[in-house]
């Protein structure tokens, strides 16, 4: 979102890596809500939520999430990890 890494708090800790569509999605912002009623049920992990969204459109989505977003609009990140779009999806 700002241009910075993401620091992982250490290599112990479990990392939760979620790639979603556009921030506008509605099934993604129901699966984040429901994230964030069990943030503390989940804090040994290091949540991660990726977005194929600009930096802008994101940030008004960010309120009371207690997780790292991450703007990724070229979809580096989903072909880096395989998790592209697909007919079948």
């Amino acid at each position: 979102m700002t241009g910075e890494a993401i620091k992982i708090r250490g290599s112990k800790n479990l990392v939760h890596l979620q790639f979603r569509r556009f921030v506008d999605c509605p099934i993604c912002n129901t699966h984040i809500a429901e994230f964030r009623k069990r943030a503390r049920e989940i804090e040994a992990a290091e949540e991660v939520i990726v977005f194929h969204s600009s930096p802008k459109s994101i940030r008004s989505h960010q309120k009371d999430v207690p997780f790292c977003w991450s703007a990724i609009p070229s979809k580096a990140l989903y072909r880096e990890f395989g998790v592209e779009s697909s007919l079948g999806s």
